[in-house]
């Protein structure tokens, strides 16, 4: 897997107030942790973390450039958690875990689908269900993504977990009968169409009487959700 050379400096701020000061200059609170590492916090440009995230960053091993006020150090790590604020839009917070090259780590590859199902070519229609899988190996054998072809799937036919092929040095966590991708039977309007003749024919459903209800209902007052943080 491809490593990635990041820069971020050590920060002495930290807290809520601190944070939110951070992100007004362009900054992302980072924190680095992991068992043979103190935790400590760090920050990053957030226009050069949005541009290694387009690349598809997320699934990358980093190799962290600490910068101190006298010195600077490397750490192999990879993404734990990315924070966002409720829209999806602003990244709050990033948590970076330091990880040893000798020892195994789990990850989530993504998915991709290769190759044209004869299925869609009768008018079938492709359901990509799972997107990405959970794997453990050594971190220089994690794959960047996983290819499944679906060159031979007809009408009515699915692949699973099962039907990956093996990755050496790469165990699939996830539970082999988790389906991949379906291929559906076209749509057809039949169904809506009788649906409507049926209701044509029905009787109307004779005129209840309008009853005015007398007095006013309490309306229970409902307190305000803090949004999550």
């Amino acid at each position: 897997m491809e490593q990635i050379v990041l820069e971020v400096e050590k920060r002495e701020e930290t807290g809520k107030v601190a944070a939110k000061l951070l992100r007004q200059k362009g900054l992302i609170p980072v924190v680095l942790y992991g068992k043979k590492t103190k935790t400590f916090p760090l920050k990053i440009q957030a226009a050069t973390f949005k541009k290694v995230l387009e690349k598809g960053g997320v699934h990358k091993i980093f190799n962290l450039k600490v910068s101190t006020d006298h010195s600077s150090e490397e750490k192999t790590c990879v993404i734990q958690e990315i924070q966002k604020d409720p829209f999806g839009k602003i990244i709050l917070h990033v948590d970076f875990h330091e990880i040893s090259m000798q020892d195994k780590i789990k990850s989530k590859i993504p998915l991709e689908l290769t190759g044209t199902s004869p299925g869609i070519k009768e008018g079938g229609i492709v359901d990509h269900v799972l997107w990405e899988v959970e794997v453990e190996s050594l971190p220089l054998n994690l794959p960047e993504k996983i290819l499944i072809d679906i060159s031979t799937l007809t009408i009515n036919q699915s692949l699973h977990v099962r039907d990956i092929k093996p990755l050496e040095g790469v165990e699939i966590l996830n539970d082999p009968e988790e389906v991949l991708v379906v291929i559906h039977p076209p749509r057809t309007e039949e169904a809506p169409a009788a649906a409507e003749a049926t209701l044509a024919v029905q009787p109307a459903a004779p005129t209840q009487p309008e009853v005015i209800s007398k007095g006013k209902k309490e309306e229970e007052e409902t307190p305000e959700e803090k949004p999550k943080k």
